[in-house]
């Protein structure tokens, strides 16, 4: 058994070295765990990425979600529990996917594009309506506050009395 980071990339460079090919899906973040640096890498989600655009959801970019959206068949993993073989290997087809069917890659792409623009414009027109809304509520707590007449204070008597009403003179125009 391992104990900690520093043992584990010992272990991992008994294997590798700095020619050595890395091949995963999100990778980073196991560099970033053994906290090491590779520059040889085939990277699964770096490949779809790449596809799709910048502006890609990482929640779209998952492995199982990869897998499923480009018809990949891996077998299922058990709920709240990954497989570290069955990911090795569905990284794997997603690669080879990715490699020999660039056409199919393009078409999946600016479907995935055209799908997160779709869900952009919808989170865009929320945010419209809600600032409507919240704007109309605003205008109509003004307006309520408006319709009351304001208190007026009467200069006249020194102990500063306010009268909700202004006075009437007798006198009629």
């Amino acid at each position: 058994m391992l104990k900690g980071w520093p043992e584990a990339r010992a272990e991992l460079w008994k294997y590798i070295d700095s020619n050595t090919i890395m091949v995963g899906h999100a990778l980073n973040r196991d560099f970033d765990a053994l906290r090491m640096q590779h520059w040889l890498v085939i990277d699964s989600k770096i490949k779809a990425k790449g596809a799709v655009g910048s502006g890609a959801k990482r929640r779209n970019l998952g492995l199982g979600r990869l897998c499923k959206l480009l018809g990949i068949r891996t077998g299922n993993y058990k709920k709240g529990a990954q497989n570290s073989i069955k990911g090795a290997f569905a990284t794997r087809e997603v690669v080879l996917w990715c490699i020999e069917h660039p056409e199919e890659l393009a078409a999946w792409a600016i479907k995935q594009r055209e799908k997160d623009l779709k869900r952009k414009h919808k989170r865009e027109a929320k945010k419209a309506r809600r600032a409507i809304r919240k704007a109309k509520r605003q205008r109509e707590q003004q307006q309520k506050l408006s319709s009351h007449p304001a208190p007026r204070y009467d200069a006249d008597h020194q102990d500063d009395k306010v009268h909700s009403e202004p006075e009437t003179t007798g006198a009629v125009g």
